[in-house]
């Protein structure tokens, strides 16, 4: 598998699109880091979701809770940046691996640790299980197992 970096003359797509240019990678993990904000408002003013989902998960601290998902937004489609999940997404190939696995698998990488580690006010752990699981196909037995296609 290679990744593909910035070199490539290709947009580095999100999805398959059937009308118009398909989202890039970029476009959609500014869309839904945007979603996170919208949804649940920033650290400072929660919103009413916000509110309840603190209430229902039982958490403490919203700021914790905001920072934990912004991250994981950021990350969650990491694995996309190959060239198999583009060749799926142009329906030109497969892909070999789950495009959230590979995220959490890039995520486990040195170097990668030593960057986020760079954040500890942000439980890795929490974002490491929201970006694997995004899609909510990963069990223990299918972890980083070939799908047969995009997510």
């Amino acid at each position: 598998m290679r990744f593909a970096v910035g070199h490539t003359s290709e947009r580095l797509l999100a999805k398959s699109w059937d009308g118009g240019a398909a989202p890039t990678i970029w476009e959609h993990t500014a869309a839904v880091m945007d979603a996170v904000e919208e949804l649940f408002g920033p650290p400072q003013c929660p919103t009413r979701l916000g509110l309840g989902w603190l209430k229902f998960f039982k958490l403490a601290d919203f700021a914790a809770f905001f920072r934990a998902t912004l991250a994981a937004a950021a990350l969650h489609d990491w694995g996309k940046a190959n060239d198999g999940f583009q060749q799926a997404v142009r329906r030109k190939g497969e892909q070999n691996i789950r495009h959230e696995h590979l995220s959490g698998l890039m995520m486990a990488l040195d170097d990668v640790c030593r960057w986020l580690a760079a954040r500890p006010d942000i439980d890795w752990d929490i974002v490491l299980a929201a970006v694997i699981s995004h899609h909510l196909h990963v069990t223990h037995e299918t972890f980083a197992e070939s799908p047969g296609g995009p997510a």
